[in-house]
């Protein structure tokens, strides 16, 4: 089948439209790098892959092997992110911290969402936690494993036990990876044209204060006495 050719549009006066390119507004995009340091320890629990397929089996009907004894060790190493190198702790959450807080300096929320976005320096997703190694143990479980948390002890991190109830209200004992002091350094692509340099140093200060990152955080929303996970940004 031969094509059909279209006539030329034509404006209101007879004349061919001739067509123009579309000229697209440049966005006007800056990058800032922060260095966050610690107002209060950091408490990180990863939901890790070992819970993961347990919900799994359970969801699709596989058979479990009852009931497992808690091996404390075994749970800790699992709720915390790291590699070779070190502990590592999620961009993103950075990003939450702050947006959540946006009413705080008279911003909205949703324009914030698009406004800004937190790279990690570890595959793009992660930042590293920078901390001081932990020359005394800072809680019983340190004592009782220290010889097995060496590694944990040199990059800063502690072993650390809390009471906590589930969703369904029952109490239970949660392992996590606990940093008495931390920093983190944070690459950050901002939209000028919605956020200024200003701003966003506001925003990610006044978030810092009163939101935090990580467990038992000041903004999570099933703590009332939330004091973890607070942070400033250096003075550098």
């Amino acid at each position: 089948m031969k094509a059909t050719k279209l006539p030329p549009t034509r404006k209101s006066n007879g004349s061919p439209q001739i067509d123009k390119p579309i000229a697209l507004p440049a966005l006007n995009i800056g990058n800032v790098k922060i260095r966050v340091e610690s107002l209060s320890p950091l408490i990180v629990l990863r939901f890790s892959e070992k819970a993961q397929t347990m919900m799994l089996n359970k969801q699709t009907g596989e058979a479990s092997a009852g009931k497992e004894l808690k091996n404390p060790l075994e749970l800790f190493r699992q709720a915390a992110y790291k590699d070779d190198q070190g502990f590592l702790f999620p961009a993103v959450c950075f990003k939450a911290a702050c947006v959540s807080c946006a009413n705080d300096i008279e911003e909205k929320q949703t324009e914030m969402r698009r406004a800004f976005h937190v790279h990690g320096d570890v595959g793009g997703e992660f930042v590293r936690i920078i901390a001081p190694p932990i020359t005394s143990p800072v809680t019983e479980w340190d004592e009782k494993f220290k010889d097995e948390l060496t590694w944990e002890h040199s990059h800063g991190c502690s072993m650390r036990m809390d009471p906590v109830r589930n969703a369904s209200g029952v109490a239970d004992l949660r392992f996590r990876a606990f940093f008495p002091t931390w920093a983190m350094n944070l690459s950050i692509d901002y939209n000028q044209n919605i956020i200024s340099l200003e701003q966003l140093l506001m925003l990610f200060t006044v978030a810092g204060f009163g939101n935090g990152v990580g467990e038992w955080r000041v903004g999570a929303k099933q703590s009332k006495t939330g004091t973890y996970g607070r942070w400033k940004i250096a003075s550098e």
